[in-house]
């Protein structure tokens, strides 16, 4: 049950993310969140051409008393 609660809070807090930053969402497609990870194909700024990449949001996101802290 732990398990779940803590996928769906993870799976809130990256829409939370997704929506919230236009700019990221603008410049990125087939955006895909597995365990603590989230992957897109993003825009260059250079030359607009699509590169993968990848984020632990282990490395950006902690639990500061129970609450959620960058």
């Amino acid at each position: 049950m732990q398990f779940v609660l803590n996928k769906l809070a993870l799976l809130a807090l990256f829409a939370i993310a997704v929506s919230g930053a236009s700019k990221f969402a603008d410049t990125c497609q087939n955006i895909e969140s597995s365990g603590s990870m989230i992957q897109a194909e993003c825009q260059e700024r250079e030359n607009g051409q699509l590169q993968m990449s990848q984020l632990d949001l282990n490395r950006c996101i902690k639990n500061s008393k129970g609450s959620l802290k960058t």
